[in-house]
Formats: structure tokens, C-alpha cells, sequence
């Protein structure tokens, strides 16, 4: 598992691949960098190695890190694009989206805003 403390709270855009038949994750800050699997969890841990190996190179290069979408926050900002499912939504919970090593227990994110084809799960705790 990858260790996730010391990365930015990067925003993560979650789409369904149906070539692949996988879930791709990638961050807003970040399009070129993903991950693929067919959970959107195991997704996530996949683009979160991606992230590891990038920022090993760009310190080593001096390359500055973007800065994340939502500063401050307690939580990254999760868009999944549910346009391949015609009803509902994708997810409704982001205990089953987001890994282990991204949750807090003080986070409450069970909220889920429906944006179009899009839902925007976002920081409830405030």
C-alpha cells in the first residue's frame, strides 16, 4: 500500500473506462498521471504510485508541484464521471471510494452532489 501522508490533498476525477473495462482515476492537477483497475478504490492506490514516482522526480528535477484545487481542506475533492450509468448514482459513500490510507475519522463525506453526468462528493464536516 502506498503511504499517502506527505502527497498533496490533490482533487481526483474518476471516469469508467469501457475499453478497458476499468475504472481510470487521475487528478485534476495532475490529467497526465493515472491509475486503472477495476475498483475505483484500487484505482485510486494505482494513481497514488504513479504520484509517488512523479514527485520523486520532480524534487529531483526542482520542478514545482501544482498546488491542489481546494486549498485547506481536510479532504480531497472526488468528481466521478457517471456518464456510462443512465440512473442514480455511482457512489453514495466515499468509505467505499476513497482507501484506507485517504480516510479520517473525523471526515464525514456522505454527501453527493449530482452535477449532470458528474457527482461531486464533498466535505461535510465543516
Amino acid at each position: 500500500m502506498v503511504e499517502h501522508t506527505n502527497t498533496p490533498k490533490y482533487s481526483y476525477y474518476i471516469v469508467w473506462s469501457p475499453g478497458d473495462r476499468e475504472f481510470a482515476a487521475s487528478f485534476l492537477e495532475l490529467p497526465g498521471l493515472s491509475g486503472m483497475a477495476a475498483t475505483i478504490p484500487e484505482a485510486i492506490e494505482q494513481l497514488h504510485e504513479a504520484l509517488t514516482c512523479w514527485l520523486e522526480v520532480a524534487r529531483e528535477k526542482g520542478l514545482e508541484l501544482p498546488p491542489p484545487i481546494q486549498k485547506d481542506a481536510s479532504v480531497p475533492l472526488v468528481v466521478i464521471d457517471r456518464s456510462h450509468v443512465r440512473q442514480g448514482h455511482l457512489i453514495t459513500d466515499t468509505s467505499v471510494v476513497l482507501p484506507a490510507g485517504l480516510r479520517t475519522m473525523e471526515t464525514n463525506l456522505n454527501a453527493v452532489t449530482s452535477l449532470g453526468n458528474k457527482d461531486v462528493l464533498t466535505d461535510q464536516s465543516a
